[in-house]
This record gives structure tokens, sequence and C-alpha cells, in this order.
């Protein structure tokens, strides 16, 4: 996941249980959560960058601007392709169960740019 090299949240995953969840869905889901962390930062970002430039003509900000709208965009892509993945690590009911709902709650749709609609709060 390419993206997070430019920030990565800092996880504390000993905060989370694993519970009943398959070994290979729970590392996948992980990787979700991630992506659902970087794209929180990345929105910020781009608000913040929109913020400056507006206040601060030739200041540069529409670099920031531009870099955070990419990486947030390449986050939702990825959070997309990571969910249309899922079902492929879903061996238990239980991981199905969250499957189930980590798709309604994102409301992603099917399609080769169901990920510009996607949800990741």
């Amino acid at each position: 996941m390419d993206v997070l090299q430019y920030y990565k949240p800092a996880m504390d995953w000993s905060r989370f249980e694993k519970g009943g969840l398959s070994e290979t869905f729970w590392r996948e889901f992980k990787d979700l959560v991630l992506l659902a962390h970087a794209h929180a930062h990345w929105t910020e970002e781009l608000r913040e960058a929109r913020r400056m430039k507006s206040k601060e003509k030739n200041g540069g900000w529409e670099k920031s601007e531009q870099s955070a709208y990419t990486h947030q965009g390449r986050t939702l892509f990825l959070a997309g392709e990571k969910i249309g993945a899922l079902p492929g690590h879903a061996q238990t009911e239980l991981d199905k169960q969250v499957l189930a709902d980590t798709i309604k709650r994102s409301g992603i749709t099917p399609g080769p740019r169901g990920h510009e609609r996607i949800r990741l709060d």
C-alpha cells in the first residue's frame, strides 16, 4: 500500500482484539483500518491546505493541496480494492458478518469506480 509510505498511522494493535476472526481476514482487515486512518489524515491535510491557500496567495499551498488530494484519492482506491478482496479471505461466520457490515457501512458500490463514493468513517 504505497500511500502509507507518506503517512502511516501509529496503531497500538494490542488495544484491539481479534476475537473469532480468522488470521488471514484479520490481517487484511487491519490493512483496511490503516487506510481508513490515513484517509482521515489526508482529508484533514487537504482541508488545511485549501484553507491556507485561500488566506495566503502565492504561498505555495497549491502543491500541498494537490499532494493531499492525490493521497486522499489513493487511500480511497486502495480501500476499495481491499474491501473487494476481503470476501476471498472470509473463512468464518464472524468474518462474513464483519465483511457484510464493512460493505454496508462503507457504501462501496460494485464496479471500477465504486471507490469514488466509499465512506471510511
